[in-house]
Parts: structure tokens; C-alpha cells; sequence
């Protein structure tokens, strides 16, 4: 008859519980630990910028701040129906004059330099402020306007009064004491500079009783027009401004004109000559404007052809 081994009883000793680690830590509420950061390390509290870690703390705070603010108005014109604009109406707005803090001088904001970059995404933002603020004046929402000024007015120069004063925009042609305006028309490579005076009445008889038809005089360089332009077609560029306005007679023209051939310079003379009437003229301002005579034609001659043929022709006379 087998016999079974009766099984091995073990006898446990009881240990005495030990004092956990945990019981010298003294009892935090669970509310003051939800802006605490747990690690390896003793508990450390959790910075007040998202940003603290990116090394350019202060100017992406200020930025973000900047884009945030840039939206909320941008949003609030909307529902007020004033944005978007109409085309004709950004045209009335014109150039909105800026003057923000250079690179140097932004770090008396910020406290830490900023690179080129950084500097140009930042003037982009307060540009865009400052339009905003340009339409709310016209449009009537002072209270917008003097909300977007509290903003960008720490980032503008401290000089702004006196900058004002002396930044008078483009210089527009006016009559000196004998009555000719000056201007300066662009053509090409040439330039010209184009006196405009007024034909006087004694000149206006002396050409009737001639019975010749009177015709302003216009001298380019000292040489009488008809012989400066042999060709026909440019003297024609030249006095479209006096024809299409019907001053043909009334005006004469002195001209002072360097670089580039007859063509652009007879253009050229044309532009100043526009803006000159322009001044002297008001009434004719929608035919010169409508004709183009206003602004320098910016097209220019293509020069890449003209260097590939000269390539062409001094490799052709190397391989002779």
C-alpha cells in the first residue's frame, strides 16, 4: 500500500510593517497640484508662459499678443460692415506713414536682441494695426482707432511729432516767384528737367498781327525742339501733353535733359511737362491722367539680347 508524503508546511514569519517613505510627505491639497510638474527631480511649478522654453520668450509672448489683438479688431470692424473695403475705396486711403523702433532700439521692449527676421515679422504685425486704425478714423470709430493707438504706441519712435513735421511726402511742383514750375519727368535711362512758364500776353499780339497762328517755344538744351528732334515722331511724344489739353499756345516749355536716345528723352520731357500743367492747370487733369502722362513708363529696353549677340560675336571671332 503506497504511503503519500503529507505536504511541506511552511511557516511564515510575520514582519512588522515598516514606515513608508510617504508618511514624512505632508498632505497637498489636490487642487494645488494641477499647475505642478512631476519628474525625477524635485516638484518644479509650471511656468506662466507656454513659451518659457523657446529661449525668445518675451518677443513671441508679445508677437502672439500682437496677432490676437490683430484679429479681434480685424473681426470687430467686420461685424461693424466697415471691412472688407472696396477697391475704390483703398484707393482713397493712400500710403498710412509708419515710424516703428529700428532692431536697436527694441530691445529696450523686448530686453533681448532679435534677429532681422524676428524684427520684420513683428513690424508686420503693427503695419497692419496701424491700417486698421487709418480706416477707423475715416470711417468714424474713434473709439477703435484710440484702442489700436494704445497698442502700437510703445513700438513707435519717440521723435514721431518731429518726423511728422518734416516728412512732407512727395514735393509737389508749385510756381515760383516768376511764375514757372519745375518738375523732373523719367523716361528709360533718361532724365529730364522741364521749366513751364506761361506765355505772356504781348507775345499772344505780336503772333496775331503776324497773322501766324502762335505756338508755344519749347528749347531742349538750349537748341530749339524742331532741331533737337529730327524725327517726327518724337517731337510728336514731346508735345502730346500741350495737344491733348489744348495749351499749345499758351505755354513754353524749357528742357534740360541727359542719358539714354531721342526717344526716351522726348518722353521723357513729356512727363515733366504733364506734371507741370498739372500745377498750372487743374482742370486738366482727368485728360492728362487718362492719357498715361502722369506716371514714367516703366518698361525698359531688353538688354539680355543684346549681350547674347555680342557673346555670339566675340566667340565668333575667337574661333577665327
Amino acid at each position: 500500500m503506497l504511503r503519500v508524503r503529507p505536504a511541506l508546511r511552511v511557516a511564515f514569519k510575520r514582519v512588522p510593517r515598516r514606515a513608508m517613505a510617504t508618511d514624512s510627505i505632508p498632505f497637498i491639497p489636490p487642487e494645488s497640484t494641477k499647475r505642478m510638474i512631476r519628474g525625477r527631480g524635485p516638484v518644479q511649478p509650471m511656468p506662466e508662459s507656454p513659451t518659457f522654453f523657446s529661449g525668445h520668450s518675451a518677443y513671441l509672448d508679445r508677437v502672439y499678443n500682437l496677432e490676437k489683438q490683430l484679429n479681434e479688431f480685424t473681426s470687430l470692424m467686420h461685424r461693424a460692415h466697415i471691412t472688407p473695403l472696396p477697391k475704390v475705396a483703398e484707393h482713397h486711403i493712400g500710403h498710412v506713414p509708419s515710424y516703428w523702433r529700428d532692431v536697436n532700439e527694441m530691445y529696450q521692449i523686448l530686453g533681448k536682441a532679435i534677429k532681422g527676421t524676428q524684427y520684420r515679422r513683428l513690424i508686420s504685425v503693427l503695419t497692419q494695426l496701424n491700417k486698421l486704425r487709418r480706416v477707423a478714423l475715416l470711417c468714424g470709430r474713434e473709439d477703435i482707432a484710440q484702442s489700436i493707438e494704445k497698442i502700437i504706441t510703445p513700438y513707435e519712435k519717440s521723435n514721431k511729432a518731429v518726423l511728422e513735421s518734416l516728412s512732407t511726402g512727395r514735393k509737389r511742383p508749385e510756381p515760383d516767384e516768376f511764375g514757372r514750375v519745375y518738375a523732373v519727368g523719367r523716361r528709360k535711362t533718361s532724365s529730364a528737367r522741364v521749366w513751364v512758364i506761361k506765355v505772356k500776353d504781348q507775345e499772344f499780339r505780336d503772333a496775331s498781327d503776324r497773322g501766324s497762328v502762335p505756338v508755344a517755344s519749347c528749347i531742349v538744351n538750349g537748341i530749339p525742339a524742331a532741331q533737337y528732334f529730327t524725327h517726327v515722331v518724337d517731337r510728336e511724344r514731346l508735345f502730346r501733353p500741350l495737344k491733348l489739353t489744348g495749351l499749345l499756345s499758351s505755354y513754353n516749355v524749357f528742357a534740360l535733359v541727359r542719358g539714354g536716345g531721342t526717344t526716351g528723352q522726348a518722353e521723357a520731357i513729356a512727363v515733366g511737362m504733364a506734371k507741370a500743367l498739372e500745377v498750372l492747370q487743374p482742370n486738366v487733369k482727368p485728360i492728362i491722367k487718362q492719357a498715361k502722362l502722369m506716371r514714367r513708363d516703366p518698361r525698359m529696353v531688353e538688354r539680355k539680347k543684346t549681350n547674347l549677340a555680342k557673346a555670339r560675336k566675340a566667340y565668333t571671332w575667337v574661333k577665327r
